[in-house]
């Protein structure tokens, strides 16, 4: 009797272990099936110096993801990006790059970005790389090569004289008439003291209101909207934190953020802020009012969070700044500025 509860056990056991195996390996294929996926192939794999090559990425896409498109510079590793095209209606790319680089060259994974529905957060996923063997610029054995010739001087001709002679003439009569009936004594006036400088945050928000009332956007210059609304921003980091902002990436910015405590609560606003953009730019993606809206309020944002804090009272800052409101004084009714001293002619 024991014998046969033990064996019934050991057969309950294991068809729970064979259907728990079942399950398990029928997750796995679903969620495989559901994930995002590129594939990068070409049909060349020997090319030449300085040929164009067309790479075709052929992506997987779940009903999910609403945006996607590459995120791709004008380079990748050593090939020239010369243009991004989408086939219409399916998630197939075609890059067209080539290279000057001879041997074997290795194109790196191409980074993809996507949005899933619902959710704003960007995610990425990457193709495969891809290796080529570039050939150089092949040169008869028996090719006649020889130095190159130094440049030939030209005899000169009064067609390549006379420019020059006019123009001595119309110096020399300009001096004369200057020193004859211009020049007159002159006497010394207060020069006023130069204005200072625009602060980075106030350009910064000066160009945003400005960027509002153009209404690029409304008049379907959806790109130059973005492309404005960046570039004002960019302008403002490099003021601010002096970072040469206008040339990197949206990666290399926030890497050029990290460490200070200003930027600390407003990173992933501001990348958010930048990749949408991006998204624009290169997967050319259709963003909606509220987005367009959502750009400028960010970029307004970002600025207004990183106004620097005023100098505390006592400061070299704070003295130079009260000492500057002061350099005017009253004289006669009317304000007369203070300054250095500047010759101009008596009338």
């Amino acid at each position: 009797m024991k014998e046969t509860v033990f064996v019934n056990t050991i057969r309950v056991d294991s068809r729970i272990f064979a259907v728990s195996l079942f399950f398990i390996g029928f997750s796995a294929i679903v969620l495989n099936a559901q994930e995002v996926g590129f594939r990068a192939s070409s049909e060349k794999s020997k090319i030449r110096m300085g040929e164009p090559v067309v790479i075709t990425v052929e992506g997987r896409l779940p009903a999910e993801v609403d945006t996607v498109g590459p995120i791709a510079k004008d380079s990748l590793g050593l090939f020239q990006v010369l243009n991004i095209s989408r086939d219409d209606g399916e998630p197939v790319w075609r890059l067209e790059v080539m290279t000057i680089d001879t041997g074997t060259v290795f194109l790196p994974p191409i980074s993809f970005g996507y949005v899933v529905k619902g959710d704003t957060t960007l995610r990425k996923a990457y193709a495969n790389s891809l290796m080529f063997s570039v050939e150089g610029i092949a040169v008869p054995p028996d090719a006649d090569l020889r130095e190159i010739k130094p440049p030939k001087s030209a005899p000169w001709k009064w067609e390549d004289i006379w420019p020059y002679l006019l123009g001595l003439v119309v110096l020399g009569g300009g001096y004369y008439v200057y020193r004859r009936y211009l020049h007159k004594p002159v006497v010394d006036v207060v020069e006023s003291a130069p204005r200072p400088s625009v602060p980075p945050h106030v350009s910064a928000l000066r160009e945003l209101r400005i960027l509002e009332e153009k209404k690029l956007w409304q008049q379907g210059k959806v790109k130059e909207y973005y492309s404005e609304a960046t570039e004002i921003v960019r302008r403002f980091f490099e003021g601010r934190w002096d970072i040469r902002a206008l040339e990197m990436t949206t990666d290399e910015i926030t890497t050029a953020l990290n460490g200070k405590t200003e930027v600390s609560t407003m990173r992933s606003k501001v990348r958010d802020f930048f990749v949408r953009a991006d998204m624009v730019k290169f997967a050319k993606s259709q963003p909606s009012t509220e987005e367009h809206l959502q750009e400028l309020e960010q970029a307004t944002e970002i600025v207004r969070g990183m106004i620097p804090p005023p100098p505390p009272v006592g400061s070299e800052a704070h003295s130079q700044m009260t000492a500057g409101k002061g350099r005017n004084r009253t004289e006669g009714g009317r304000t007369k500025p203070h300054g250095a001293r500047k010759a101009i002619p008596k009338k």
